[in-house]
């Protein structure tokens, strides 16, 4: 299942995931969390630029938060129709304005229009389908819920290409993982093979190629 929550800063579509994963780990313990920012979820798995251990993808959740500003967001939008065949994930994204959600995601995914009511300690939410099928909730209690959940005023750091480097293999399970990651990452061959290069390198990176 696909989620891209829409709207302006502080209408709580960050709330919306964060509660949702919540939810997500309280049903399904032993599954893992990955998301873009930190979550204060025992199952959760940070990764800044999503890259992910596809080959031991099963049941989990993936947040990619603020989603048009990821700097693979072309790779990554392959990556979430690809995943998207599988019903053992749910994927969410979130974004300003509907635009910022690539044509291929918004045909597969629900749109969730979030509104956080600060007076009212209330999150309320559309949902609806691509077949145009509209649901409409209400989560009460909602800063009572989130606190120590995350951090609203977390920012995102800007990492090195050697840092990239370094996430890569941190969620490469196996080869395949390493080059899907790089390729998710990468916009063309030429940055391709720098990356590779680049992981080569690094003495850790060694026991995928042997």
């Amino acid at each position: 299942m696909i989620y891209h929550a829409l709207g302006n800063v502080g209408l709580g579509k960050t709330a919306w995931a964060s509660l949702y994963a919540k939810q997500f780990s309280e049903l399904n313990p032993n599954s893992n969390i990955y998301a873009n920012y930190h979550l204060n979820l025992k199952n959760f798995v940070y990764t800044p630029f999503m890259f992910l251990p596809f080959s031991k993808l099963d049941k989990a959740l993936i947040i990619a938060d603020d989603f048009y500003a990821l700097k693979n967001v072309k790779g990554f939008t392959a990556t979430c129709v690809n995943l998207s065949r599988k019903a053992s994930l749910d994927i969410i994204l979130t974004g300003q304005y509907y635009t910022m959600i690539p044509k291929e995601i918004r045909t597969l995914s629900n749109e969730v229009r979030p509104f956080l009511d600060k007076i009212t300690e209330k999150l309320y939410s559309v949902i609806m389908t691509p077949d145009n099928e509209c649901s409409n909730y209400v989560i009460k209690d909602v800063f009572t819920k989130m606190k120590g959940l995350y951090n609203t005023n977390e920012i995102v750091k800007f990492n090195r290409l050697d840092n990239i480097a370094d996430e890569i293999i941190k969620h490469s399970n196996d080869l395949n993982d390493l080059l899907n990651n790089i390729e998710l990452y990468a916009q063309s061959q030429t940055k391709t093979n720098q990356m590779l290069k680049l992981i080569k390198s690094i003495p850790k990176s060694s026991r995928f190629f042997q």
